[in-house]
């Protein structure tokens, strides 16, 4: 049977004969959704710390056009950007998502939309952690998508 080894582990509750892989993958979707909630907040308050430095600097005055005024990312190093950071949290919901349809019945064909939101999630954190360690160079994106589509090709080939 195709399908054996998703109803040799399967645990129905009730009315929901998958019970087990809904509740497995329902961590991926809510801790994304928590990752993008926790680095929108966390962009939020970098902004609003920024305006109010401006605010006591000018004396309370209206503030600038945002082109005219001194922001972090013109005066130190590279701009804050926190879309490496989105990416991966949508990738980890798509993870919980792709993951779901695997475990309806796990063939060897579905298995790569399992696993590439598993590469593009390790891929995304590799980059924020060099970036991290090394401020003063980022990778293009051209380069970042160019290894994920090469991946994710050795992916589709091998199955």
């Amino acid at each position: 049977d195709m399908c054996y080894y998703n109803f040799a582990c399967a645990r129905p509750v009730r009315d929901l004969p998958q019970f087990n892989n809904i509740i497995s993958n329902s961590g991926y979707v809510f801790l994304g959704g928590l990752f993008l909630f926790l680095v929108w907040r966390r962009s939020f308050s970098l902004h609003n710390e920024h305006h109010n430095k401006i605010r006591k600097r000018i004396g309370h005055q209206a503030l600038l056009d945002e082109s005219e005024a001194e922001t972090p990312e013109t005066t130190k190093g590279l701009p804050r950007t926190p879309g490496l950071f989105y990416a991966a949290g949508v990738s980890l919901i798509m993870e919980g998502v792709f993951s779901s349809c695997y475990h309806i019945c796990p063939t060897l064909t579905n298995f790569q939309f399992d696993v590439a939101f598993m590469y593009m999630i390790a891929g995304l954190l590799t980059m924020a952690l060099y970036q991290r360690r090394h401020s003063d160079t980022r990778a293009g994106a051209g380069t970042i998508f160019t290894c994920f589509a090469g991946l994710i090709l050795l992916n589709v080939l091998g199955v």
